[in-house]
């Protein structure tokens, strides 16, 4: 074979290639979708989702501060591969907004004075949403927003070790009935959603002025219960994956004032009755995006961390994910929607520091969810 024809067959090959190119650029760009198109409309699926609701509000997340951004994520399952059998599709359910109460005031007035408060410790206006009393005495504040019936409890007790019990009995079944009380006298009953989800109980004892936690209920001076929802046996969870949206800290005392430590309820109603579905992400895509750090860390528990309730951050060299589940996000805010989000818990390593993980994800396809304006300068 001569030069003339080595140039002739190489020109060949280079325009073979570069037909071959766009034919698959063509296919790939217009023919496979609109022949998957062609398919869907020839074949619509059976039961496709409804979203009624228009597009959704993106989830509000809040990131736990990891110190570096070079995790590695590796998955650890059971059966070392992602779950199967996950919906494409999930309900979304409405939360009625908080509705404006002609009696809030007085209801709040009287939960604060059922926690101990007087008319005299009230230190905010009575004509704004929320009532604010502090008794520095003892060292305790209450806030009540009168219209979404949010309430938070605080307690300094640093300097307080000696009314809470180190012995004696202490049980889960005592931290129940404790808190059974509170949530009587400050009138907030629980809803079927939280008869039918979980408890979290942990208990504490002081370490100098600060309280850490211990395994020995029976040695405990305080317990913590955290309670979660669960709608039509998927669990909801808020942005801290650790603490329930209904929090209350009751200590082992006989002390009346100080046996309601500190409390957080955030109970909006949800509407468990829906028509509303949304397609889900797959969650192959889903672990692609987490891989690459692109998931929001809900919670982290360093094993060396064992302050009751704080967090200072660490570094995470690696994370092992053992457990994938869909859940429903609740804000702290009042939202419109409840949706889904995919859930990643297991445990990390770093040097020095290990501990449990947990992160969020948005379940919903983008395709349903608004876009965010981005503040111009």
């Amino acid at each position: 074979m001569n030069l003339t024809q080595t140039s002739v067959l190489a020109r060949k090959a280079i325009i073979g290639g570069i037909a071959f190119l766009l034919i698959a650029l063509v296919t790939k760009s217009f023919l496979i979708p609109a022949g998957r198109q062609a398919y869907k409309s020839l074949f619509p699926p059976k039961d496709p989702p409804n979203p009624i609701y228009g597009k959704l509000s993106a989830p509000k997340f809040e990131q736990k501060k990891v110190l570096n951004t070079d995790t590695v994520f590796e998955l650890d399952t059971k059966t070392g591969k992602l779950p199967t059998g996950l919906p494409n599709k999930m309900a979304v359910y409405r939360i009625d907004p908080p509705a404006f109460s002609y009696e809030g005031g007085k209801k709040a007035s009287d939960t604060a004075k059922a926690l101990g408060f007087s008319d005299t410790d009230l230190v905010s206006d009575l004509k704004g949403d929320t009532y604010v009393w502090r008794n520095n005495t003892l060292g305790r504040e209450l806030k009540i927003q009168i219209n979404t019936k949010y309430l938070s409890l605080t307690t300094n007790v640093s300097d307080k070790s000696s009314v809470f019990s180190s012995g004696g009995s202490f049980s889960e079944a005592d931290v129940k009935r404790v808190t059974n009380g509170f949530l009587n006298q400050t009138g907030r009953v629980l809803g079927n959603l939280y008869s039918a989800g979980t408890q979290k109980i942990m208990f504490g004892r002081f370490s100098g002025q600060r309280i850490i936690e211990t395994d020995n209920p029976s040695g405990a001076q305080v317990a913590v219960i955290d309670y979660y929802r669960k709608i039509k046996d998927t669990p909801v969870y808020g942005p801290d994956l650790d603490k329930g949206l209904i929090s209350i800290v009751v200590g082992n005392t006989d002390n009346a004032n100080m046996k309601y430590v500190e409390a957080e309820i955030k109970n909006f109603e949800i509407n468990g009755q829906s028509n509303a579905t949304y397609p889900i992400v797959p969650v192959s895509q889903v672990w692609a995006a987490v891989q690459q750090n692109k998931g929001v860390m809900a919670s982290v528990n360093p094993d060396e961390q064992s302050d009751f309730g704080t967090y200072s951050p660490v570094s995470i060299q690696k994370i092992l994910i053992t457990e994938v589940e869909l859940a429903y996000y609740e804000e702290l805010e009042p939202q419109k929607y409840l949706q889904p989000i995919y859930v990643f818990k297991g445990f990390y390593t770093s040097a020095g520091s290990k501990g449990s993980v947990a992160i969020y994800y948005p379940a919903i396809s983008g395709d349903y969810i608004q876009e965010v304006d981005t503040p111009t300068e």
